[in-house]
């Protein structure tokens, strides 16, 4: 009798200490990276969500999971017989120190990098020493980047220094710039206040978050230019995965 109290007990704490060590539901498990499928089937979506009309052959798709989280993803795409393929593969990127803004809420100086579908522009660097078929500035003492709202010139990349002190250095003594691509945001024209001088370029250090821009390793940086096709009018879709595709 003794015995099978005793089973019992075995039993029962076998049992009890397997519940309390079930494994972690789904809700508690750490975010992954979506799947590329996923990305490629909501691709045409997303571009008619932004009122993307013209024909793209060539999209970069940047997008953190949690508004406010400084690192993400970056793929690229190509539209390949009709069909979205991905030619570029997923790489951990960094944003803004305050995560993403809400589409069309992102102002100067927030710290957030802007949500939305935009034109890519001219690549630039310390030297024009990689391949590429992208048009490429290459940046010397000269080159500024006016970020002052009340400046004719706000936005814009300068060949002497604006009589202001809100303004970017883009031949840094540092490696940020050493290259780089200039994202279209707020130009066209430039809204006062609505931020400026939004780029991808080479990452401070592994996980350091940006002013705004989209920041990589540099060999990274350095494939993406390669990777752009300036006659497949390519273009980056960045922003909160949820708020991109609600």
């Amino acid at each position: 009798m003794q015995l099978s109290k005793v089973l019992l007990f075995l039993i029962s704490t076998i049992l009890i200490f397997s519940c309390k060590n079930e494994p972690t539901s789904s809700s508690q498990k750490e975010e992954v990276p979506l799947p590329v499928e996923q990305e490629v089937h909501l691709i045409d979506g997303i571009l008619q969500k932004y009122h993307i009309e013209k024909t793209i052959n060539q999209v970069i798709l940047s997008y953190n999971q949690n508004q406010s989280e400084t690192t993400g993803e970056l793929v690229g795409f190509e539209r390949i017989n009709g069909k979205w393929q991905s030619t570029f593969d997923t790489i951990t990127v960094n944003f803004g120190k305050n995560g993403f803004a809400v589409y069309n809420e992102k102002i100067e100086g927030d710290g957030k990098s802007p949500t939305g579908v935009f034109e890519i522009g001219k690549a630039f660097g310390y030297d024009d020493n990689i391949s590429h078929s992208i048009d490429f500035i290459t940046l010397d003492e000269n080159h500024y980047w006016d970020s002052d709202s009340k400046s004719a010139t706000y936005n814009q990349l300068l060949t002497k220094k604006p009589a202001t002190a809100l303004m970017e250095v883009m031949r840094r003594k540092d490696h940020l710039y050493k290259y780089g691509i200039i994202i279209n945001y707020n130009t066209q024209p430039a809204i006062p206040e609505k931020g400026s001088a939004i780029f991808l370029h080479v990452q401070r250090r592994e996980g350091a978050y940006t002013a705004g821009c989209i920041s990589m390793k540099e060999k990274n940086i350095v494939r993406l230019i390669e990777w752009l096709k300036p006659d497949q009018e390519p273009m980056i879709i960045m922003g909160n995965w949820s708020e991109l595709t609600k």
